[in-house]
């Protein structure tokens, strides 16, 4: 296939499964809504790949289980306060390379841990309370003192501190995260073109795996539940989370320091960011 057609078929694939999954709605709108569920929560990326290997292989690997999946960390020791790096979607523990070494010039001892379905780490899918409580038991078992958390590193940070509380944190660092569960169904339902008795499939489907509805999944909602004081940056030009996201989350956490950056979009891998948070560190 040439890289034309690969292209081309990249970009018509979302329709073709939401159609697919249209017509499926039609007939069982459950079934296809569970179907749905499942997509959405299975990353297309994120296992490491060979070029990553060279920078983990310098860590120290330690796993342990969690919920019956085993959950991979990887260690650089330092004399100063733990800090666990929580990667987002579709991401593993090599997207943290440039912080690490960051951190480690000021002799922070840094973990960094692959999220579930995700870098070495196992699950076939990925969910937020599943990742929840892969931090969780992180946090315990390590003795965590401070917790940094991308994206949806950083939406599962929350809601771990949130639903699961504080094992011992002092600190929490939250970077590019989304807010609302259902502005990004929104966008993926657009993307498939869902219809709308597929999008009730999904509600019912949500409901009957979690327990909650979808708008029950608000990241700002969590903050207000943590007592946890810490700092929050995004970025005004983030193009996947938008900056009213970190916006709200940063109104509803008490004692957060909200920092706005211009022009490093969604990924903040910035020695502009990277001098925040060591001295965010430093000074608390």
């Amino acid at each position: 296939m040439s890289n034309k057609l690969k292209s081309l078929w990249k970009e018509k694939m979302p329709k073709v499964i939401g159609a697919a999954l249209n017509v499926l709605a039609f007939f069982s709108q459950d079934y296809a809504g569970k179907v749905l569920l499942n997509a959405i929560s299975k990353p297309r990326k994120g296992k490491i790949e060979s070029h990553q290997k060279k920078f983990l292989a310098k860590a120290e690997t330690i796993s342990f289980d969690c919920e019956g999946f085993e959950v991979v960390t990887y260690h650089w020791r330092g004399t100063g306060k733990k800090i666990l790096l929580c990667h987002g979607w579709e991401s593993n523990a090599w997207r943290w390379r440039k912080l690490v070494a960051a951190l480690l010039k000021e002799n922070f001892y840094v973990i960094a841990l692959d999220g579930p379905a995700h870098g070495a780490s196992g699950s076939p899918l990925a969910t937020t309370p599943l990742y929840a409580s892969f931090i969780h038991q992180a946090l315990t078992r390590f003795q965590v003192d401070v917790l940094v958390g991308h994206s949806f590193g950083g939406y599962s940070s929350l809601y771990s501190l949130s639903h699961l509380g504080n094992p011992g944190i002092s600190d929490l660092i939250i970077l590019a995260s989304p807010d609302r569960w259902v502005d990004i169904a929104s966008a993926f339902f657009d993307a498939v073109g869902a219809s709308n008795s597929l999008k009730k499939g999904l509600d019912r489907a949500f409901v009957e795996k979690y327990g909650f509805p979808q708008h029950y999944y608000n990241a700002s909602d969590f903050a207000a539940n943590i007592d946890v004081k810490g700092m929050l940056i995004h970025d005004a030009a983030d193009t996947i989370n938008k900056v009213n996201d970190g916006r709200s989350i940063a109104s509803k956490w008490e004692n957060c320091k909200y920092v706005e950056t211009e022009g490093l979009g969604h990924g903040l891998q910035s020695p502009l960011v990277f001098d925040k948070v060591i001295d965010y560190l430093k000074s608390n």
